[in-house]
């Protein structure tokens, strides 16, 4: 899921683990927790894009990790608050710089993606959060600059305990996603992914985010304290099985459209579109083709208005297959990718697993995630390209109408593309 998520949910963790004993630092310690798997995109430094790919939600994704690598940390956090390190003043400068510069960071982006929107809501919803950023700061600086700093009695069992929570909700939840989590590692390549939520979804985030803020603001001894945390849990895990239910009704839903029209299907998935859940992409493979179409849960009537027939064209990549970054995406898409002619030249390579942006398929760019391929003087040069909108408020504002479902005279059309 997204970084804000899966800070949240660390820092939930944190308080439920350590809150009594460390207050808010609980919840700092379990939001960084809850973010060191995701520091496996440092590996883009290092790499090619599509060797990289293989390598985010691998290792430090695994339920391994999760067991092993919260000894260190544990081990690390314990000698350093034991030295009294976090005493001096130069830390505290240190902490609460490194504060302000990450605030500031996460109220721009989220203001700026507001905005974006044009909407008044948008901007009303930046202004909170930058008024939430600046109480956080003033708290942050009366509270822990001035302040004793008070760690309680927290042991080494107590911080590998909250590591080891933090880390393994973090890939438990990655694992509810499309992209797919390779939690055997480093016994197995294979990619876990339940495919019942977007990899951001505002209904999924914001509640629980509002709940550990509103923890956060009471005394680590204050029983409200404990309680929002659990609020905030119980909203965010109920919402989970909601997302459970509607995965449940449209795989359902779509082994009934694959019936009545005959499609021999080999295999089938589904998955939610991007920032919300009544909205599903539905990809059924034959020997020859894909049929993808949209579903929407306000759908009025009883099939998907629009089934679009893909071929596979796996042939294209016959005399490349080989080649080490085509295995990755092979990999990398579960086999749901089809091979498009680019008319720039080469060929273009679309992961079909997140279905279409649209209702209609046309080309390539109707597609989230797309491969370029080219052939070069040095062999094969392959690099990712992501379609995104032009205009984000429009795209949104066509997404918001495509959810809320289609009329039952709506008939369905097909589109078979070349």
């Amino acid at each position: 899921m997204d970084s804000i998520t899966q800070i949240t949910l660390g820092a939930a963790v944190g308080e439920l683990v350590l809150g009594r004993k460390l207050g808010n630092r609980a919840m700092m310690w379990g939001a960084i927790a809850g973010t060191i798997p995701d520091l496996d995109i440092i590996a883009n430094l290092f790499m090619e894009p599509i060797p990289a790919l293989a390598v985010h939600r691998g290792i430090s994704h695994s339920i391994f990790f999760s067991v092993f690598a919260s000894f260190p940390f544990a081990w690390l956090i314990h000698k350093f608050y034991e030295s009294n390190t976090y005493r001096r003043t130069g830390y505290k400068w240190f902490v609460f710089l490194l504060n302000l510069g990450l605030l500031i960071a996460i109220t721009g982006s989220l203001s700026y993606m507001s905005v974006t929107l044009g909407t008044a809501v948008g901007i009303g919803v930046g202004i909170v959060v930058i008024a939430l950023g600046i109480l956080f700061m003033y708290r942050l600086y009366q509270n822990y600059f001035l302040g004793a700093g008070d760690i309680g009695n927290a042991k080494y069992k107590d911080w590998y305990v909250l590591f080891f929570f933090a880390f393994f909700t973090h890939i438990w939840l990655d694992c509810h996603t499309a992209f797919g989590t390779q939690i055997f590692q480093p016994f197995s390549d294979y990619r876990a992914a339940f495919n019942n939520i977007s990899v951001a979804d505002p209904a999924y985030t914001f509640p629980f985010l509002a709940c550990v803020i509103i923890a956060a603001f009471h005394k680590r001894d204050s029983i409200w304290r404990t309680r929002w945390n659990y609020i905030g849990i119980a909203v965010s895990s109920i919402y989970m099985i909601w997302t459970l239910s509607n995965k449940y009704k449209v795989d359902r839903f779509f082994e009934k459209v694959i019936a009545e029209e005959q499609i021999e299907a080999i295999r089938y998935r589904t998955s939610p579109t991007i920032l919300n859940n009544l909205l599903w992409g539905c990809v059924a493979e034959t020997d020859s083709s894909y049929f993808i179409g949209l579903h929407s849960l306000r759908d009025k009537g009883n099939t998907i208005p629009r089934l679009n027939e893909i071929p596979k064209r796996h042939e294209r990549l016959k005399d490349v297959d080989g080649h080490r970054d085509i295995q990755i995406l092979k990999w990398f898409s579960d086999g749901y990718y089809t091979v498009w002619k680019n008319p720039a030249g080469g060929m273009m390579m679309s992961d079909l697993r997140y279905g279409a942006m649209e209702d209609e398929i046309t080309s390539f760019e109707d597609f989230v995630f797309n491969f370029e391929i080219q052939r070069s003087d040095d062999g094969l040069e392959v690099k990712e390209v992501r379609n995104r909108p032009d205009n984000v408020g429009e795209a949104f504002s066509v997404l918001l109408q495509r959810i809320q479902g289609l009329k039952a005279e709506d008939t369905r059309r097909k589109f078979i593309n070349h």
